[in-house]
């Protein structure tokens, strides 16, 4: 029991000095901590907004893509209307 106790007062700074060297070495580390934690925060900024940036850009163009399919399906059922009058118009015009 005697020794836990001088190992617990050994642990413990003997003077002030001591003490105010830990006390700043502690106040270095969380500095330290604090900017990493920062840093690590803006870097995570960056990552969501550039993610968020390219699900718009993917969502951009699908929309762009349905439009254009939209589009095209028109020109192509219209082709196709000109198409079957043509082919109904040469079998009117076919002698039986």
């Amino acid at each position: 029991m005697l020794d836990a106790a001088n190992n617990e007062k050994n642990k413990e700074p003997v003077n002030v000095e001591d003490s105010l060297h830990v006390l700043e070495g502690l106040e270095t580390e969380t500095e330290h901590l604090y900017e990493e934690k920062m840093n690590l925060l803006n870097i995570e900024q960056e990552l969501l907004s550039r993610i968020n940036e390219e699900i718009q850009k993917r969502m951009n163009r699908k929309e762009e893509l349905v439009r254009e399919i939209e589009e095209l399906k028109r020109r192509c059922e219209g082709l196709t209307n000109v198409l079957n009058s043509l082919i109904k118009e040469d079998a009117f015009h076919q002698p039986s």
